[in-house]
């Protein structure tokens, strides 16, 4: 959500691992959010790692968890 509304929305008819979650991160997330956002996320397995927290920071964000 960006001020109170919802500005992305997937529906996927599969299980969401890591390598689909960066996907997404990449191809539709990242390109629409302003600049230096914090993306705040819970701690499930695939928004956790090493190459998703370089992905998010060097677009210039703050990822939190």
């Amino acid at each position: 959500m960006l001020n109170g509304r919802l500005f992305t929305v997937a529906l996927f008819h599969h299980t969401i691992n890591r390598a689909v979650f960066i996907q997404w991160l990449k191809e539709d997330l990242i390109p629409k959010l302003n600049k230096k956002s914090v993306l705040i996320m819970d701690n499930a397995r695939f928004h956790v790692g090493e190459e998703i927290r370089q992905l998010v920071a060097q677009s210039g964000h703050k990822l939190l968890y």
